[in-house]
């Protein structure tokens, strides 16, 4: 009897292996960042699963602001300092849309359409302070 295992017969594990830890790094990194595409008449903002796409004639107010307040999870994530998703605010009990990288720095807010919130930032408050700018441009562009 021989009790190695021949050679060869480890291969498909090893890529089974190898596809998994691909397919979470990948994921990893679609969930990490905001991805953002504007084009005429909208904004869409996606993370991950989570995706919004906002015409600009429907957007109300945009602000920046520091601090959310307490939150129940109500269809979203939040690892560390990242909070993805719906959420659900304890306050009043309003459900809004969260796209933090980091919920410690300041975001943007966003209020829309029939009455939707929407909470952004990035990683580099550059980044987020040129998408508010951005934002306030074409809001005044389409709200004269």
């Amino acid at each position: 009897m021989n009790r190695w295992p021949k050679k060869g017969d480890g291969k498909i594990l090893k890529y089974l292996v190898l596809g998994i830890v691909a397919f979470v790094f990948f994921s990893f990194v679609i969930h990490s960042r905001n991805w953002t595409w504007e084009n005429e008449s909208t904004v869409k903002i996606a993370s991950g699963f989570y995706f919004e796409t906002i015409p600009f004639n429907q957007i109300h107010g945009i602000e920046k602001v520091k601090k959310i307040g307490s939150l129940s999870k109500s269809g979203g994530f939040s690892a560390l300092d990242m909070k993805k998703g719906s959420f659900i605010r304890k306050t009043d009990g309003k459900k809004i849309k969260l796209f933090l990288e980091d919920a410690r720095k300041e975001m943007v807010y966003l209020t829309y359409g029939e009455d939707q919130e929407l909470f952004i930032n990035f990683s580099k408050s550059k980044t987020t302070d040129a998408f508010y700018e951005n934002l306030k441009i074409q809001q005044q562009k389409f709200n004269k």
